[in-house]
């Protein structure tokens, strides 16, 4: 954790007085034992309960306890009394949609036992309207499975590198969208803009201090060579459960003069998960035990800002509301509309 955790700097667990603490009591415990070896899991939820990457959990490797995850920043979540599952909007938001609109899915990649879906039309004649729930977009959009992801992608970026003049606002919908591959940001979000795009910043550990960090490395959106950059105005829709990547998407829609940010804090996992073993640094795996997934790399907004564990905040605030979603109405999405009109 010394050498691979990257927020040492922001964190409040003082991770001396957790090691004085903790090493003699493991050090008493035999691993032969059955009984000492599902304490460690309690004594493990303890040590990492405030940590502050959101993305940071831990899956045991050993037989004992391989039934047994911990997940800190989801533990804190669902204790708070706004806190709410994700829900998949798609299902009503099919109501608002123009029609012609485009469904699609990819049961190949699957994020919290959904599969990727995506949804695109318009409303009113005059609205651009795209939703997915997890980032496994390029991946989906190569593959001989991902037929419908593909055309409605390419539907969808042709649309964006023509506007038409009917269109007015675009609503990009990325509620409950728990993030995945990175590399989705820069396949999606180089179709808004015609130069590179600066939206904030990333760095990394470097060598085994608690404070061995990287320079700043700037972040950039690189543009699709017939993209335009989009002038009208664009709303991006988020909740609770945007996260990861999503949040980053989020984060450039934000750095875009003209976008508005409607819904709920986000998440709070706006670091980056970078599956290179190679690094010194983010997720790592203890042999027969345990594996750890932590970010790789930490950013910061344009704003000089980190958003990790607090949430990017929306411009205008819209809390989940079952009752309306019960009754057909999403009540966010209205608003967006509204917006746009």
């Amino acid at each position: 954790m010394k050498r691979n955790y990257v927020y040492w700097d922001i964190d409040i667990t003082n991770w001396d007085d957790v090691y004085s603490k903790y090493a003699p009591v493991f050090s008493e415990l035999n691993m032969n034992n059955s009984n000492d070896v599902r304490a460690c899991v309690r004594y493990f939820r303890d040590i990492t309960k405030n940590l502050v990457d959101n993305h940071y959990t831990i899956d045991f490797i050993n037989s004992l306890i391989a039934d047994s995850s911990i997940f800190p920043a989801y533990e804190r979540k669902k204790n708070l009394p706004a806190f709410h599952e994700p829900y998949p909007y798609w299902k009503i938001d099919t109501n608002y949609l123009d029609k012609g609109y485009l469904i699609g899915e990819n049961t190949n990649f699957i994020n919290n036992g959904q599969p990727l879906t995506i949804l695109y039309g318009t409303i009113q004649n005059k609205i651009l309207y795209i939703s997915f729930n997890h980032f496994s977009l390029a991946e989906s959009f190569g593959t001989s499975t991902g037929t419908s992801i593909q055309l409605i992608l390419q539907a969808y970026f042709s649309m964006l590198d023509n506007l038409p003049e009917n269109i007015k606002g675009l609503i990009v919908d990325v509620r409950s969208n728990l993030g995945g591959d990175l590399n989705d940001l820069n396949f999606f979000a180089k179709h808004f803009v015609n130069t590179q795009h600066l939206f904030g910043y990333a760095q990394y550990k470097i060598g085994d201090g608690l404070y061995s960090f990287t320079p700043w490395f700037p972040a950039y959106i690189n543009p699709a060579n017939l993209s335009k950059n989009i002038s009208k105005p664009i709303i991006i829709l988020a909740d609770n459960f945007s996260a990861s990547t999503a949040e980053a998407l989020v984060m450039f829609v934000k750095s875009i003069p003209n976008s508005t940010f409607i819904g709920e804090t986000t998440f709070g996992a706006t670091g980056a998960i970078i599956n290179d073993s190679s690094m010194n640094y983010g997720s790592f795996t203890i042999s027969n035990f345990m594996h750890v997934q932590t970010s790789s790399a930490r950013f910061k907004y344009i704003d000089g800002k980190i958003y990790e564990n607090e949430g990017f905040p929306p411009d205008i605030f819209i809390p989940f509301n079952l009752t309306a979603i019960q009754n057909g109405h999403d009540i966010a999405l209205e608003k967006a509309i509204d917006r746009i009109q």
